[in-house]
C-alpha cells in the first residue's frame, strides 16, 4: 500500500495545487500554501474517509488460521467483546479514539471490533488516489477524490482564463533576456510574461514575483518526479522509494539543477544579500565526481531552487496543463536522477540506521550561540570511544557534519552501511582493531572510572517487556552495545505448567534465552534466563538474571 500512498500523495497535492491557484488568481503564495494544507492534510483526510466508512474495510491485522471457525461452530481461542458495542459496526464516538500507546493495533475481538491508527486511515485515502490513478489516470483518480469528498472541481475555462491574464500583461524585452533561457530549456512559451514573472523574485518590488508560480511548480514536479520513480523501479520498496523521493524533489537538488543548466543568470534579484549568497555558492562547487555531478560544499539559496518550481509552474500554465510535454522539458534538465545504487542517505541518517544495525548506541550534543552551532557526537566502539565534531550554521547541518566525521572514522575500521548490508554483521562481528586517532578515547582512564563510580540501573519494570526497556534504557545512556538474544524452544505433546507470581499458564512450547552483552572495557557477559511458555517472556527472564549477576559483580547497582 505505501508505494500507492506515496503516488496517491502527490497526485492530490498536484490537483490542489492546480485547482487553488486557477480558482484564486488574487490570493497570494502564503494563502494558497494553508488552503492546501486544509485540503490535504492528514485530519482532512481522516474525517472525509471515516465519513464513507473507509476504515472497516481496512485489513491492519494478520489472519490467525487458530481463531478460523466454520459456520455454527465455536472457536477454541475465543477473544470475548469488552468494548461496549452490540453492533459490530464501531460509532465515531470521542469515547472510542484514544492515545494509549500500549493498545494493540489490528488484533480483534470475536465481533470484529479492532482499533486503528488514524494515519492509516488517510494513508489507505491516498492509496486509493494512487490506485485510481494507475488503473485510469487523472481522470479516475479525480473521480476518486470527489467521491470521497475532496472539492476540488476541475473547470478547463479556468487555464484558458489564466493565460488570457497574462497575455494582457505589458512585456517589453530586453535585449533577448528570455529568448536565451528559452533555448536553454528548450520550450518557446506562448505566453511570454508567464516566463518574466517565473524568474522575477520579489526583491525586485515589482506587482509580480515568482511566488505563485513556485507554489504550483512544487507539485508539478514533485507530482512527475514521484510518477517516474513509481514507473521505473517497480520493484523498490516502500522505504527506499521514500529516501529516492526525498532526494530528488528537494530545494537543495533544484538549486543544483538552476547551476548546473546555468539558469541561476537568468534570477532577476535585487538584493545584496542573495547575490552574495549565489556567488558564495557557485565557488562551493567542486571538481565533478564520479557521476559527473559537481556537488556543492553549502547548502544553496532557497531562491535558486524556487526559480527552478516556478519554471515548472509557468511551464504547465503554458502548455494548457499539459503534463508529458512538461516532463520532456524537466527530465533532461534534472538528469541524472538518483538511482536506487547511487542513493546517498543524509550522514546523520546514516550513522543512525548503521548504528541500530550493528546495535550501537551514540550520545549527541549541541550548542548555538546565535553565530555558529557546535555539535558532537561520541559513539562507544567496543573499548574505544569515537567522538565527532561539527561546526556549522544550524545544529542540523552541525549534527550533519559531525555525524560525517563518524562515518569516516568507521569506514578505516571496515564498518560502512554496505558492508554491514552486505556481509549481514552484527555488533558481536565487528573488527575493532584500528589505530587511534586523535579524537579517539582507548582508555585506562574510563576503567578507573567505573571502578570507582558504579551506574545505577532501574528499578527493574517486572512487567512483560518491563527488564527489555529498563536495559534498553540504561545501555542508551552509558553507551553500551544492545544485547543480543540466542532462544532454544523444546515442544511437547503433554503441555509444560509454569509459574509466574500468583498467575499460572499451560504451553505445549518451552523457551530459554541466553543473552549476551559486551561491556566496554570489560568484555562480554553471558547468561541464561529460566524457562519460560513464550519467547518474549524468555528474554525477560534472561535480562533479570543477567542484571542481578552484574550486581553481584559489583558492575551495576539495582535501584530498589
Amino acid at each position: 500500500m505505501e508505494r500507492l500512498e506515496h503516488l496517491g500523495d502527490s497526485v492530490l497535492k498536484y490537483v490542489a495545487s492546480c485547482y487553488l491557484f486557477l480558482k484564486y488568481p488574487d490570493k497570494n503564495e502564503g494563502q494558497l500554501s494553508q488552503q492546501r494544507k486544509s485540503i490535504i492534510s492528514n485530519s482532512n483526510l481522516h474525517h472525509l474517509a471515516t465519513n464513507r466508512k473507509l476504515q472497516g474495510y481496512i485489513r491492519n491485522g494478520a489472519f490467525e488460521p487458530r481463531r478460523w471457525t466454520a459456520p455454527g461452530q465455536y472457536s477454541l481461542f475465543p477473544v470475548p467483546c469488552k468494548c461496549g458495542i452490540n453492533t459490530r459496526e464501531v460509532p465515531l464516538d470521542p469515547k472510542f479514539f484514544t492515545e494509549n500507546m500500549i493498545i494493540k493495533i489490528g488484533k480483534s475481538c470475536d465481533m470484529g471490533h479492532r482499533w486503528t491508527v488514524s494515519k492509516s486511515v488517510s494513508d489507505c485515502a491516498e492509496a486509493l488516489i494512487g490506485a485510481y490513478y494507475v488503473s485510469g489516470g487523472l481522470t479516475a483518480s479525480l473521480h476518486m477524490m470527489k467521491w470521497l469528498g475532496v472539492n476540488v472541481d476541475f473547470d478547463p475555462n479556468l487555464v484558458v482564463e489564466a493565460i488570457s491574464r497574462v497575455s494582457l500583461r505589458c512585456y517589453i524585452p530586453k535585449d533577448d533576456e528570455l529568448t536565451e533561457l528559452e533555448r536553454k530549456i528548450q520550450h518557446e512559451f506562448s505566453a511570454k510574461f508567464l516566463l518574466k514573472e517565473a524568474i522575477t523574485h520579489f526583491s525586485v518590488h515589482e506587482s509580480y514575483s515568482y511566488e505563485r508560480l513556485e507554489f504550483l511548480g512544487d507539485s508539478v514536479l514533485d507530482f512527475l518526479i514521484t510518477r517516474h520513480l513509481f514507473n521505473t523501479y517497480e520493484q523498490t520498496g516502500p522505504g527506499e522509494m521514500t529516501d529516492l523521493r526525498s532526494a530528488c524533489v528537494n530545494n537543495e537538488n533544484f538549486a543544483q539543477v538552476a547551476v548546473k543548466n546555468n539558469l541561476h543568470s537568468h534570477l532577476q534579484r535585487c538584493s545584496t544579500v542573495l547575490e552574495n549568497q549565489i556567488n558564495e555558492y557557485l565557488m562551493s562547487f567542486q571538481k565533478p565526481d564520479e557521476t559527473g555531478r559537481s556537488i556543492p560544499s553549502i547548502q544553496g539559496p532557497e531562491a535558486l531552487g524556487d526559480m527552478v518550481e516556478s519554471i515548472a509552474g509557468a511551464l504547465l500554465i503554458d502548455t494548457r496543463l499539459d503534463l508529458d510535454q512538461v516532463w520532456r522539458v524537466f527530465e533532461p534538465l534534472l538528469s541524472p536522477l538518483v538511482t536506487p545504487d547511487k542513493l546517498q542517505l543524509a550522514p546523520y541518517r546514516e550513522l543512525k540506521e548503521l548504528c541500530d544495525s550493528l546495535g550501537y548506541f551514540f550520545r549527541e550534543k549541541c550548542s548555538n550561540d546565535g553565530v555558529k552551532a557546535q555539535a558532537t557526537i561520541h559513539l562507544q566502539l567496543g573499548d574505544v570511544l569515537l567522538t565527532g565534531d561539527g561546526s556549522e550554521q544550524t545544529n542540523k547541518l552541525a549534527l550533519g557534519k559531525a555525524a560525517s566525521h563518524l562515518l569516516t572514522q568507521l569506514e578505516k575500521r571496515n564498518i560502512s552501511r554496505k558492508i554491514s548490508i552486505g556481509d549481514n554483521q552484527s555488533s558481536m562481528d565487528v573488527n575493532l582493531a584500528c589505530n587511534h586517532s586523535d579524537r579517539e578515547t582507548p582508555t585506562s582512564d574510563s576503567i578507573e572510572i567505573q571502578s570507582i563510580v558504579i551506574p545505577v540501573i532501574g528499578p527493574i519494570n517486572m512487567k512483560k517487556g518491563g527488564p527489555r526497556g529498563t536495559l534498553h534504557e540504561f545501555c542508551k545512556e552509558h553507551l553500551w552495545p544492545k544485547p543480543t538474544f540466542d532462544t532454544s524452544e523444546e515442544k511437547s505433546r503433554t503441555p509444560f505448567e509454569f509459574t509466574d507470581g500468583d498467575e499460572k499458564r499451560t504451553s505445549f512450547s518451552s523457551f530459554t534465552s541466553t543473552i549476551t552483552l559486551r561491556i566496554p572495557n570489560r568484555g562480554a557477559v553471558m547468561y541464561a534466563g529460566e524457562a519460560k511458555p513464550d519467547k518474549k517472556s524468555s528474554f525477560d527472564s534472561a535480562v533479570v538474571e543477567l542484571l542481578y549477576e552484574l550486581e553481584r559483580r559489583k558492575i551495576v547497582t539495582i535501584q530498589k
